[in-house]
């Protein structure tokens, strides 16, 4: 079944949706009808019942002559006495009691199919009631039926329903498999046009429906997913050009170093300068790569996490004597901010990363003393890092965390772009973000990481 096309698929189902429908129809139809010829059948045998019984409150039963009935093969009538003894009938042929076995109520006329009957053409239906005479004895009086025509009414009935049951599944399966067609031309024509679609062309969507349906919104959902992946590429276009080009001005230099320290004419002093300055070029294509693999790993999924209990103060006091010595020779200082004596879950490598480059950018790019802090506010934990510089310019701060993003006054010193990018992704990593606090003096960054009521990373 799974292996047929949507489109039979969907006139099958169709299909036996009418098919049981219809069932149903002739099913309810024949048993209105049958009501209906009973009820019908049951109003004459009553008049006729009715008849006999005014006939027994006037007369004894002994005096009452029904006679023989002009046509006794398709009714009758019978009066009985109540212990089963034939007084009066209608036809020669029925000198036995038709209620045999059967047992009238006193409050009312029963009706019963009684089947066969001698004299009868075909079953027969009865009515029979209580009545009395002058003197008050009971009796029965019973009018039957030959119910033929009933049976005959009903057969046709069912053959008429044998016939055009099929015939009506017929056109509503045809009649399902063009509307199933026409449904689907939509994905008919969303199937071609993605067909069409390739990564040298930039911009193709598939065609939407105008009919507000599903189908217009799985199109959507579809454009919307080839919106993100379209995007996806141009970020990785993008990363790609922007990787060779930080690669390829430290690559040129180193290169260019060790050829001139290679030439025959350089002495020990020269060779040595251009080793040097080729291992400086080498050290920084290394931070370089290392960076670029931790946002490559970020872009396949959020960086993995290995969370150990680790101590706020002791967190921020190793961060400090890691670039002490760098602050020094900036001729700056760093120092820690008063922080709780909190331990929380963390990833310790990934967050010293992430603060060192937060710590590394203020010292390098920004002014004045350098301060690293960290509190929980509320079920937040905040690492901030701040000095005392100008600040980021104001047109840099919405695209300070994407990669290889740098302001034009900090082309001139080292650095790649990458340090803000991988704090992002580290933040992100843990379910927290970053940002960069406006409406301070200087630069001040901070790293906001969810816990939850027990002070537990989220």
């Amino acid at each position: 079944m799974n292996r047929l096309p949507i489109r039979l698929r969907l006139t099958i189902a169709f299909a036996f949706a009418t098919a049981v429908v219809i069932a149903l129809a002739g099913f309810f139809v024949y048993i209105s009808v049958s009501e209906q010829l009973n009820d019908s059948i049951d109003e004459t045998l009553l008049s006729r019942t009715g008849v006999l019984a005014g006939q027994l409150k006037s007369e004894p039963a002994a005096r009452i002559e029904l006679g023989e009935s002009e046509d006794p093969e398709d009714s009758f009538s019978q009066i009985i006495s109540p212990d089963g003894t034939v007084l009066e009938s209608t036809s020669p042929a029925l000198t036995e009691s038709v209620l045999s076995g059967l047992a009238p109520s006193r409050n009312g006329e029963t009706g019963f199919d009684v089947g066969q009957l001698p004299g009868v053409d075909g079953d027969a239906r009865l009515l029979a009631t209580f009545a009395t005479d002058e003197k008050g004895r009971d009796f029965i009086v019973v009018a039957g039926v030959a119910t033929q025509d009933r049976d005959e009414t009903l057969s046709d009935l069912i053959r008429t329903f044998l016939i055009a049951a099929p015939l009506a599944l017929l056109l509503a399966s045809v009649a399902g498999y063009g509307l199933a067609t026409v449904a689907m031309r939509p994905v008919e024509r969303m199937r071609r046009q993605a067909g069409e679609i390739t990564l040298d062309r930039t911009g193709e969507r598939l065609p939407l429906p105008a009919s507000r349906d599903e189908i217009q919104r799985l199109g959507e959902t579809l454009n919307d997913m080839l919106d993100r992946i379209e995007a996806s590429l141009d970020r990785e276009r993008s990363f790609v050009a922007d990787a060779s080009h930080e690669l390829r001005t430290p690559l040129a230099i180193a290169r260019g170093e060790l050829e001139l320290g290679l030439k025959p004419d350089r002495d020990l002093a020269e060779a040595r300068a251009a080793m040097t300055s080729a291992q400086e070029e080498v050290v920084g294509l290394e931070g370089l790569t290392q960076g670029l693999l931790a946002l490559a790993h970020s872009d396949k999924a959020r960086l993995a996490i290995d969370r150990t209990d680790v101590p706020i103060p002791d967190l921020l006091e190793s961060i400090r004597k890691k670039y002490e010595s760098l602050a020094g020779s900036e001729d700056r200082n760093l120092v820690v901010l008063p922080n709780p004596a909190a331990t929380v879950p963390l990833d310790r490598t990934r967050i010293d990363r992430a603060l060192g480059n937060l710590v590394e950018n203020a010292i390098r790019h920004g002014n004045g003393q350098v301060s690293l802090s960290g509190q929980v506010d509320g079920n937040v934990l905040i690492f901030c890092v701040a000095d005392q510089g100008d600040g980021f310019p104001d047109d840099f701060t919405e695209e300070a965390f994407e990669r290889f993003a740098r302001p034009e006054a900090s082309r001139t010193t080292p650095g790649h772009g990458l340090g803000l990018a991988i704090v992002k992704a580290i933040a992100e990593a843990h379910g927290g973000t970053v940002s960069i606090d406006s409406g301070t003096p200087g630069a001040r960054v901070s790293i906001r990481i969810p816990l939850d009521p027990h002070g537990q990373l989220i």
